[in-house]
């Protein structure tokens, strides 16, 4: 009499545990299953164009330029929270005028970041820049920090300022 051994291999469980790769779902019904193989298998050896039409559902649209605008900063002010979810760069211009010597007028770009047990966030300064009547212009370009920032401005010295901000999201 023959004795036969049915071994199994500890392999042929880890193949199920695969993470799902939507490029091997060839009839795009959510699982990779044999009906993607058999189709892979009839169309082996065919040639052609390997080039694939992709199309991205879920890139976010450019946000037009926005302005944030405050009139005579004689404390602290905040702008309210935006949306940065999708983009990776912020473009900002701005421009501190009324600055009389030696006044100032600081600028900061705050991200809002969610705390571990997501009870409430906490705001991470991104950038920070002062202005003064010699120095009151900025080009600035950071990469998004967080899904949303907003700004943040005091004076510092005498006198009031007033300051103006446009910015734009990209996403590179």
């Amino acid at each position: 009499m023959v004795a036969t051994t049915l071994l199994i291999s500890p392999f042929v469980v880890g193949l199920t545990a695969s993470r799902y790769d939507p490029w091997a779902d060839i009839n795009e019904d959510g699982k990779v299953d044999i009906k993607d193989v058999a189709y892979t298998a009839k169309l082996f050896g065919t040639l052609g164009d390997r080039t694939k039409n992709v199309t991205v559902a879920n890139w976010p649209s450019s946000i037009d330029v926005t302005v944030w605008y405050n009139d005579y900063i004689d404390g602290p002010i905040l702008s309210e929270s935006y949306e940065a979810s999708g983009f990776g760069h912020l473009h900002v211009l701005t421009y501190a005028t009324g600055l009389v010597d030696p006044g100032t007028v600081t600028l900061k770009i705050v991200g809002t970041l969610w705390n571990a047990d997501h009870t409430g966030s906490t705001g991470i300064v991104a950038y920070e820049t002062v202005f003064r009547a010699d120095s009151n212009f900025r080009a600035i370009t950071i990469p998004v920090l967080s899904a949303a920032f907003y700004y943040f401005a005091t004076t510092g010295g005498a006198g009031d300022g007033v300051i103006y901000l446009s910015f734009y999201l990209t996403w590179a």
